[in-house]
């Protein structure tokens, strides 16, 4: 049988269009799960967590998952970005200031040191040689907008959002008779 490209540390990633994934299956520290749980969700609602948006436009981070199974011994940590590994990691590791950020529920995991989470205990090349050793490529990566940036994304939402307001206002609906419009109005009514 043989390895695929992340068994033998030459990780391409599975990507579909400009969009890879990165996905981590983790060993939960035997009687630490309810920690890693908790880690998990302040997370979610930390300074990081909502660092995302500029990170989506920075480094084109797209999605980031975390989730317990396996009766709460195993936890798989997953993110996608517009880019490939080693720029994506090499970006977000940057930005973050190391690991810690990820680490202080990563630590909660065999596979990774337990004090992951402490700002400079895992340098960022360091972190990045422990991301490649844990990563798993997806047997399948289907992303519903596989050409589109996070960046062009974000853009496209704030031209909806200016179009609606336009939309809105009575006093555009002189304007919006134009013929040039008619492609954005007949987009609109749909």
């Amino acid at each position: 049988m043989a390895e695929d490209s992340a068994t033998q540390g030459t990780y391409d990633g599975s990507r579909d269009g400009i969009v890879s994934e990165l996905g981590c299956y983790l060993h939960v520290r035997p009687g630490h799960a309810e920690d890693l749980r908790n880690a998990v969700r302040e997370f979610a609602t930390s300074a990081g967590r909502r660092g995302m948006v500029g990170a989506a436009e920075k480094i084109g981070v797209r999605t980031l998952r975390g989730t317990l199974f396996d009766n709460d011994t195993r936890f798989l940590f997953a993110t996608t970005f517009d880019t490939d590994w080693d720029t994506y990691v090499d970006d977000a590791v940057e930005m973050m200031g190391g690991i810690a950020p990820w680490g202080k529920f990563l630590q909660y995991c065999e596979e990774i040191p337990p004090d992951a989470g402490t700002p400079g205990a895992v340098g960022n090349a360091d972190a990045k040689e422990l991301l490649a050793k844990v990563r798993t490529k997806a047997a399948v990566y289907i992303d519903t907008y596989p050409e589109a940036s996070c960046k062009k994304l974000n853009r496209a939402l704030q031209v909806l959002a200016a179009f609606e307001k336009v939309l809105d206002n009575p006093d555009a609906a002189e304007a919006l008779k134009h013929p040039a419009l008619k492609p954005l109005l007949d987009q609109a009514a749909e």
